[in-house]
C-alpha cells in the first residue's frame, strides 16, 4: 500500500542534500557472498545458504508473475542486485540517513529503482515482520511498468498490492492473501464511483490525501483482487484484456466496460464482495520448482563487497559514509573500477564536475567499456562551456562505446539523440536512437518526450504532439505531468502558428497570382520557413505567436554563408525582434557576439537547472539572463553567428 512504501521507493534522479547520521556505515566484518540465479544477484553476510534461499524466492514470485501476466515482458533491462543482510543492525548501516532518526518506523526492506541497477535492501533479522510484502510490492510496480507503461494508477496500485500479500509455501505459491486492513476501510467508508477510480491522476487528491488516499489503495486492491479471482474461476485473464485495450489508446473507463462489463453490475459485484466473510488467494503452482543448489555461489573480495555497498550508499544520498566506504575498497585494490565509478557518481550529482570527471576519467582507461564511465562523461561534456570539433567527436564516441557494452542501457541512447538534437544533424538516427530508449523504458516520461522534441524539429508536428500525448498517459508524478503538458501546449501553439503562416503565404500566392502582369508586390518573408529542421521555441506565450505574423520584408542574412557549428556560454545583452526575426547580442567568456535568425521559430528554446515561472516571451524576457547558445559562425564575419539553440540557465 502507498501509506507504507512511499517512504521506501527512491530515485537517483533526485538531488536532496543527505541527512547527517552518526552511523557507522561499515556493518560487523563479515564474509559476503554472492549468489546468482539466472535472473537476480544476492549478496549476503548471512552465509550462501541464505543467499541462495533468497534468491530462490525472488525467482518463485517472478514466475508467479509470468504465469499470470504471460504477455508482458517480466525482466527489466537494469539488472536486480539483493543486498540481504543478516542483522538488524546491518540493514540500519546501509539505509536511507531519515531511517536512523529516533522514532522512526523499523523497517526490514527497501525497493531501489535507477536505470543502470535496481536495488534491494532486505533484512533477513525481522522479528515475525514480512519484509517481501514491500518488495514483492515494488517488484510488481517495476514489472508492470515495463510490460505496460499506460497502466492506470489504479491497476498499478491494485496489483502491486495483491502482489505484495503473496505467501511462498512449500509446494505452491498464494497470490492475493487478505488484507484485514483495506477490507475494514472498505466497510467502513463508501466506496468510490467506479468512473472515479478508473480516472484517479497524480494530481488527484485521491492519490494524496490521507483518508481520500487510503479508500483509493483500498479499493484499487479490491478490485483487482476481485479481477484476479474472477478471471481465476473463468479461466480468463480480465486484468490482461483490460491492458491490453489500454495499450493500444482506449481509455481507462471504456476500456473497463469492454473487459469487465457495464459499470453498473462491476459495481454491484465488488460491493457484494468487499461485504465477504473470506476471500480466495490464487494459488500458483510449479512456480515454487526452482533449485536453489543450481546457482553460482562464490566468496566476494572486502573490496569488491564494499564497493557493492558503497555504490547502494551513494544512490541512497549517504554521500559521506559511502565516499569513506568507497575509498576503502580502493586502497585494498586500486583498479577496483565499480569503487571509482560510484566515486564520480557522488561527485557528479552534488555538482562536482571537475572531481566527477576525474573519477570517470581514472575508470576508464583501466576499463575502457565500462558504460557508466563513458555515459557520464560524454553527458557533462555535452553540458560543458563548449565543444569544439574533437571535444565533440570524443562525445559520440564515449556515447556509442556505452551503448555497445550495455546495448540495454537506455539513458545512453536518449544522450545520443539529445546530442544529435542540440547539434541539428543525423535527424533520422536521433529519431531511432530515441525511440530505442522509450522501448527499453517505455514508463520513462521524459524518453518520450525527447522523441516528441525530434519529431518538432524534423517538423512532423501532429506526429510530436500524438507522442507527447502517450507521454501524458504515463506520467506518474504532478512533476512529469506539468513537464508533458507544457510540452504539449507549446506544440499545440506552434501548430497554430504554422497553420497561419500557411494561410498567409496562400494568400500571398493568390495575390500574387491575381495581380496584373509586370505589377510589382512585397516579398514573403519565410523563404527560410519550409527549412524541414525548424523547431518551435519550447517556451513562447500564445500572445507572442500571434504578434509574430510572417514579415513581408526579405530576410536581411539571405547572402550570410554558414560556418562550423559552435557554442558560448554566457550572458544575453539585448534581444529586438521584429517580425519573425531576432537579433541577440551575446558576451561569452571569449568574445561579445551579434546573434540572428530570420526566424526564430526554428529556435529551440529550453531551461537546464530551473523552471520558468510561468510562460517566457523570449523577445522581452531573456535579456540579462545567462544561457548556453549554439550557433552557426558566419564565415568572414567572426563577431557573428546564426543562432541554433538558446539554452536558459540560472
Amino acid at each position: 500500500m502507498r501509506r507504507r512504501t512511499v517512504w521506501l521507493v527512491l530515485c537517483i534522479v533526485l538531488f536532496c542534500p543527505a541527512f547527517a547520521t552518526n552511523l557507522a556505515a561499515r556493518s560487523e566484518p563479515a564474509a559476503w557472498i554472492k549468489v546468482e540465479s539466472p535472473h537476480f544477484t544476492v549478496v549476503t553476510n548471512a552465509g550462501e545458504k541464505s543467499g541462495r534461499q533468497v534468491g530462490a524466492r525472488f525467482e518463485q514470485i517472478r514466475a508467479a508473475f509470468l504465469t499470470t501476466f504471460p504477455t508482458l515482458s517480466v525482466d527489466p533491462d537494469a539488472p536486480i542486485v539483493v543486498l540481504a543482510v543478516k542483522s538488524h543492525k546491518d540493514f540500519l548501516a546501509l539505509s536511507p540517513a531519515a531511517w536512523l532518526q529516533k522514532g522512526e518506523l523499523k523497517r526490514a526492506g527497501l525497493f531501489l529503482k535507477s536505470p543502470d541497477v535496481n536495488y534491494v535492501l532486505l533484512s533477513l533479522d525481522t522479528e515475525d515482520q514480512n519484509p517481501y510484502h514491500i518488495l514483492f510490492h515494488e517488484y510488481a510496480h517495476l514489472l508492470l511498468h515495463q510490460g505496460s507503461p499506460m497502466i492506470p494508477l489504479w491497476l498499478d496500485e491494485g496489483i502491486a498490492e495483491y502482489y505484495g500479500n503473496s505467501e511462498i509455501r512449500s509446494k505452491e505459491i498464494w497470490l492475493g492473501e487478505p488484507s484485514a486492513e483495506h477490507i475494514e476501510m472498505l466497510r467502513e467508508n463508501r466506496l468510490l464511483p467506479l468512473a472515479t477510480l478508473f480516472t484517479v491522476g497524480p494530481d488527484s487528491p485521491y492519490y494524496n490525501e490521507e483518508h481520500k488516499g487510503s479508500m483509493f489503495y483500498a479499493e484499487s486492491w479490491a478490485l483487482a483482487h476481485y479481477l484476479m479471482s474472477k478471471g481465476f474461476q473463468e479461466k480468463k485473464n480480465l486484468v490482461a484484456a483490460y491492458l491490453a485495450e489500454v495499450d493500444h489508446g482506449t481509455d481507462s473507463v471504456a476500456a473497463a466496460a469492454h473487459a469487465f462489463g457495464t459499470s453498473e453490475d462491476l459495481a454491484r459485484d465488488l460491493a457484494s464482495y468487499v461485504q465477504k466473510s473470506s476471500f480466495a488467494s490464487l494459488r500458483v503452482q510449479g512456480a515454487t520448482r526452482v533449485d536453489p543448489n543450481s546457482f553460482t555461489a562464490r566468496g566476494m573480495t572486502p573490496a569488491e563487497s564494499e564497493a557493492v555497498r558503497g555504490d547502494l550508499l551513494a544512490r541512497n544520498e549517504r554521500y559521506a559514509d559511502a565516499q569513506a566506504m568507497l575509498q576503502d575498497a580502493l586502497r585494498q585494490d586500486s583498479q577496483n573500477v565499480a569503487s571509482m565509478v560510484s566515486l564520480g557518481l557522488i561527485e557528479f550529482r552534488q555538482g562536482h564536475r571537475a572531481a566527477s570527471q576525474k573519477w570517470f576519467a581514472q575508470a576508464v582507461p583501466l576499463n575502457s567499456k565500462n558504460f557508466l564511465a563513458n555515459y557520464y562523461y560524454a553527458w557533462m561534456a555535452m553540458n560543458s562551456h563548449s565543444l569544439d570539433a574533437a571535444a565533440s567527436a570524443q562525445v559520440k564516441k564515449s556515447l556509442e562505446t556505452a551503448i555497445q557494452s550495455n546495448p540495454r542501457f537506455a539513458p545512453a541512447y536518449d544522450a545520443l539523440a539529445h546530442f544529435y538534437a542540440q547539434r541539428n544533424e543525423n535527424l533520422d538516427q536521433a529519431h531511432m536512437m530515441a525511440l530505442r530508449a522509450v522501448n527499453l523504458d517505455p514508463s520513462n516520461v521524459y524518453y518520450w518526450l525527447t522523441t516528441a522534441h525530434i519529431l518538432l524539429i524534423q517538423n512532423r508536428i501532429k506526429d510530436a504532439i500524438g507522442v507527447a500525448q502517450k507521454a501524458e498517459k504515463i506520467a506518474k508524478s504532478s512533476t512529469e505531468l506539468a513537464t508533458v503538458e507544457e510540452f504539449v501546449g507549446n506544440a499545440l501553439q506552434y501548430q497554430a502558428a504554422m497553420a497561419e503562416r500557411e494561410k498567409y503565404q496562400a494568400a500571398q500566392r493568390a495575390a500574387a497570382e491575381r495581380a496584373p502582369s509586370g505589377s510589382a508586390l512585397p516579398a514573403s518573408g519565410s523563404a527560410d520557413a519550409d527549412d524541414s529542421s525548424a523547431a518551435p521555441p519550447v517556451l513562447r506565450h500564445r500572445a507572442e505567436v500571434d504578434q509574430s505574423a510572417p514579415s513581408p520584408t526579405m530576410s536581411r542574412h539571405t547572402a550570410a554563408v554558414r560556418g562550423p557549428r559552435d557554442i558560448a556560454l554566457g550572458v544575453i545583452k539585448t534581444v529586438k525582434c521584429s517580425g519573425n526575426s531576432l537579433d541577440m547580442d551575446f558576451s561569452s567568456q571569449r568574445q561579445e557576439l551579434h546573434l540572428f535568425t530570420d526566424n526564430y521559430f526554428q529556435i529551440q528554446f529550453s531551461a537546464l537547472n530551473y523552471k520558468p515561472t510561468g510562460e517566457l516571451y523570449p523577445c522581452t524576457q531573456i535579456q540579462a539572463m545567462k544561457a548556453r547558445i549554439a550557433f552557426y559562425d558566419i564565415k568572414g564575419h567572426p563577431n557573428e553567428g546564426e543562432l541554433i539553440s538558446v539554452e536558459l540557465r540560472k
